[in-house]
């Protein structure tokens, strides 16, 4: 009896492990606001903590984790600007009204803060402008270079896409590209181009390149549902994870085809992209998933880029949100099988006492 729950048990765990090449960066409960730092080398989350919340940090290359403790704060929000970590902290209830929440700029590489401000409320949009000139506001990936003297750096805004031109390091004026509505996503598509999504209509998204050395733009393609973030994938993909009824769906989209290459519904819990490795081919994913105990738990996921992947990943991260109820279900038939077992071993057992008389 014991032999066969235990036989169960390990059909289940095997049945629920990640397909080859897709990997949990993040361990553990009770994790969230992640965010990709310098190129995607590092990964960041927050681990909430009795009393405090806990930053970790895995560099991507060898999965090796650090952690620095916020003592006495809860972590609200992360972003990246300017190769910084950018924080907004929870100071707790105890705290004075205009010192309630504080603002943190950290360097990435040792830890050092390099700029705080108390704040009486939360404004999460802060964190795109606070103690950086100007950068990319949704991409961890360093601004691509043109050559040696010149790069791109864009962000949102109300009205579109800032973009400036970078020379020696000096940032020019900015331009406005305006788009029909408030854009939700911009990753760079080359290094001279970029790509924006925004709502096109009701239910409905469009995903725009921009050519700001020569003034022009073009439609990539149109797609169901509200594109929240975008990754690039190789030379010629966009991978775009788009807010649905009853979850979010990616879509795999080629340049130079204008066209959707891929549909797949991803997860029911929420998700979206924290950035690419083009080099090493890999996408990288926050994930929201059911937990042991029913609740919604925050996970951080890498993906390879190619669609075979991409297809098996969506399987395995549909299928996860059923794990709880799947697992209950599991012990019930395992709990039922041993009381059948031993009764049916009671029964045999009285049998042979009765035959005995």
């Amino acid at each position: 009896m014991l032999v066969l729950a235990a036989a169960a048990v390990a059909a289940f765990v095997w049945w629920r492990s990640p397909p080859k090449g897709i990997v949990r960066l993040d361990s553990g409960s009770d994790n969230g606001v992640f965010a990709l730092f310098d190129g995607d080398r590092r990964l960041f989350y927050a681990k909430s903590g009795q009393a405090h919340d806990i930053v970790n940090s895995v560099d991507l290359s060898n999965g090796k984790k650090t952690s620095r403790r916020l003592w006495g704060r809860r972590l609200k929000n992360i972003g990246i600007s300017g190769g910084r970590l950018q924080l907004i902290a929870d100071n707790g209830d105890l705290s004075p009204k205009e010192t309630r929440y504080t603002i943190m700029s950290v360097n990435g590489d040792d830890w050092s803060t390099r700029r705080e401000e108390p704040r009486a409320a939360i404004n999460p949009d802060e964190l795109l402008y606070f103690d950086t000139p100007y950068t990319s506001s949704t991409e961890a990936a360093k601004v691509p270079k043109l050559n040696d003297d010149y790069s791109l750096s864009a962000r949102l805004a109300p009205g579109g896409v800032d973009v400036r031109l970078i020379v020696d390091d000096k940032y020019g004026p900015a331009k406005l590209y305006p788009t029909p509505s408030t854009p939700s996503s911009v990753v760079y598509t080359s290094a001279d181009s970029i790509a924006v999504a925004y709502l096109s209509g009701l239910g409905a998204s469009r995903v725009e390149e921009l050519m700001p050395f020569t003034g022009k733009r073009r439609v990539i393609v149109e797609l169901d549902g509200v594109v929240e973030s975008m990754g690039v994938a190789g030379a010629d993909g966009i991978v775009a994870v788009r807010a649905v009824p009853g979850g979010t769906r990616l879509s795999f989209v080629s340049l130079s085809q204008s066209k959707q290459l891929l549909d797949l519904e991803w997860s029911k819990g929420g998700s979206a992209v924290l950035g690419a490795d083009p080099a090493r081919k890999k996408l990288y994913f926050s994930m929201a998933v059911r937990g042991l105990d029913g609740g919604r738990q925050e996970t951080a996921w890498t993906v390879p880029t190619d669609h075979a992947s991409l297809r098996e990943a969506a399987k395995f991260f549909s299928a996860m949100h059923e794990w709880p109820d799947l697992r209950w279900k599991l012990i019930g038939h395992s709990v039922e099988i041993l009381i059948g077992l031993f009764l049916l071993a009671a029964g045999l057992f009285f049998l042979g006492t009765v035959v005995d008389l």
